[in-house]
């Protein structure tokens, strides 16, 4: 370790008396102890900054690493009596520490913050700032952010982003299929599919988009050729991707919600809602649950293992008209055809509160920062704080006079929002709605080819199963901690009451005994062969005992004839 400089002067210092004549070797042994006993105290203090500093780190980086810690009660590993699972189960609790203390530190880096629009006097209020007024005030790269297409021959449109924010596919009613690089704002395919067009949706990139046509679901690429044409999906009217399981959900007139997996091409699941037509789906960012809106006022949640709604919610007295999920997938919003929007906790399923709009809103979206973009009509409001408290003015609004806004997206990673109107396209600048730092292993908005590649054996690579989507994501992975004996019994029970089932299910012609009895119809036994000639017999006693009733009814008078059964003759 090398010496600091002051500590040297201080020791030559030390060298020369005050009268300036060299010292003794007494004194100058005496004054390189005192030097050496100020050097180490000088060491002291800078180890005890250095120990204070990284004490400081610590703490601030436990703080960090809670938010990136799975709840639930941590494993007494010393219960557990095989060495080898309790060896196991040690490692995956470390890689778990390890993983959140490394995402602690990568967020501590993180230093950009969004930033929201804030009024300099009380009176001020933040949505009367227009859009015209608004780009005057920013940078020349957030105003060419702003777009405005007029396609009034195809509209209304449909709009949805890519995972990373880069690219903007829309879809007209009357056939039209466009997307753009929303960084560089220029198309990049375009087509016309001569019919109608009800929901359009990128798949794990950019590369491929889906859209929901007259009858079935087609996959185009990014030149705009028809990829693969969905036969088994019919008369569909919206589309949801999963791209942690690479899963194309539909649901449409029929009532019938599909699960398609894109990477094999495999129709996973189909469930019947037996609640009529749907046209209103979301799903839930964080467990990958699907939402539907009903007819009736009711909110279902599926899962592709399960072929009945795991929630069933009564949301509105009228039918839902758009829903969605927050991004940490704890609040759902909804809105019904009588104006009305709640908020609901979907942990323990009850209404946290509501808004009143002036016309049922037609779409919905939140946004990474928790901003709620709502369309009524010709405006759509962007409300701020609304999910957690009651918010008593919207932050932002946006009127298009004439329009009539049919959809909202915000785009990922940007300060903007998508609308699909009745005359075409258009995107507006909302400050603080998207997130200022992204994950450039998660979604990267400056990727390049190879980068995109490389993803995308990833994500083939750490793709889900099917059977992951659960409600509580985190009992994935989890030990149960019950003892032996209660899980030993708990198994029995679920064995009887499923032979219980079995047994109950059966009723009628197909029953078990029926249809073992059909099996040996034809194996002719003694038993057998005694009915069969006995049921002879009693056929013929029959036969007789009519010739005889026939006989005395001819016999009898004529005018109990009549009484008698005729046959139809040839003459009519």
């Amino acid at each position: 370790r090398r010496r600091p400089q002051h500590d040297m002067a201080s020791l030559e210092l030390a060298r020369v008396d005050l009268g300036g004549l060299p010292a003794s070797d007494d004194e100058d042994n005496g004054h390189r102890e005192m030097a050496r006993a100020a050097r180490r105290k000088m060491e002291e203090r800078q180890l005890a900054k250095l120990d204070k500093r990284k004490k400081a780190r610590e703490e601030k980086l436990a703080e960090k690493a809670v938010h990136f810690t799975r709840d639930g009660k941590a494993i007494a590993t010393k219960n557990i009596k095989n060495k080898r699972l309790r060896h196991t189960v040690e490692e995956h609790a470390e890689f778990q520490k390890n993983a959140a203390e490394s995402a602690a530190r990568a967020a501590i880096l993180l230093t950009e913050q969004q930033g929201f629009i804030e009024a300099e006097d009380p009176m001020e209020r933040t949505y009367k700032l227009s859009q015209k007024k608004l780009r005057k005030m920013v940078d020349l790269n957030s105003a060419a952010k702003q777009l405005d297409l007029v396609l009034e021959d195809f509209s209304p449109y449909r709009v949805a982003w890519s995972r990373n924010g880069r690219h903007l596919v829309m879809g007209g009613r009357k056939g039209h299929l466009s997307v753009i690089d929303a960084l560089r704002n220029r198309p990049t395919c375009e087509v016309q599919v001569q019919e109608t067009v009800r929901d359009v949706t990128f798949l794990h990139n950019q590369s491929m988009f889906a859209a929901v046509q007259k009858k079935y679901v087609f996959i185009y690429d990014d030149n705009g050729a028809e990829v693969h044409r969905l036969r088994s999906h019919v008369q569909p009217e919206r589309l949801e991707f999963l791209p942690y399981h690479f899963l194309l959900a539909t649901v449409g007139r029929g009532g019938w919600l599909k699960y398609q997996d894109t990477s094999t091409g495999e129709l996973v699941a189909e469930h019947r809602t037996k609640l009529g037509p749907c046209s209103v789906m979301t799903q839930n960012p964080t467990n990958a649950i699907i939402c539907l809106g009903h007819g009736n006022g009711t909110v279902t949640m599926w899962s592709p293992s399960v072929n009945k709604p795991l929630v069933n919610m009564f949301c509105h007295g009228s039918s839902v008209g758009a829903i969605a999920v927050s991004r940490n997938g704890n609040e759902l919003i909804t809105t019904g055809r009588d104006g009305k929007l709640s908020i609901w906790d979907v942990r323990t399923y009850k209404r946290l509160h509501s808004y009143y709009t002036t016309r049922p809103p037609q779409s919905i979206d939140v946004s990474q920062t928790g901003l709620l973009a709502v369309t009524c009509g010709y405006r759509v409001q962007i409300w701020k704080d609304a999910l957690r408290t009651k918010a008593q003015s919207p932050y932002m609004v946006h009127e298009r006079p004439g329009d009539d806004i049919a959809s909202v997206a915000f785009r990922p990673y940007e300060d903007v929002l998508g609308l699909g109107h009745s005359s075409g396209v258009e995107t507006i600048l909302v400050p603080g709605a998207g997130l200022a730092n992204y994950d450039a292993f998660e979604a990267n908005p400056f990727e390049s080819t190879r980068q995109r590649r490389e993803t995308v054996v990833h994500s083939l690579l750490e793709k889900l199963q099917p059977d992951m989507i659960t409600l509580d994501p985190t009992a994935i992975g989890g030990v149960d901690s019950a003892p032996l004996a209660v899980q030993k019994s708990e198994r029995e029970a679920e064995h009887e009451e499923r032979v219980a089932k079995e047994k109950n299910r059966m009723r009628g012609r197909n029953r078990i005994g029926k249809r073992i009895k059909r099996k040996h119809r034809n194996i002719m036994t003694e038993a057998r062969e005694k009915q069969r000639e006995q049921n002879e017999r009693e056929r013929k006693e029959r036969l007789e005992n009519a010739g005889e009733v026939a006989k005395k009814i001819e016999e009898a008078a004529p005018v109990f004839r009549r009484f008698a059964k005729r046959q139809l003759s040839g003459n009519f």
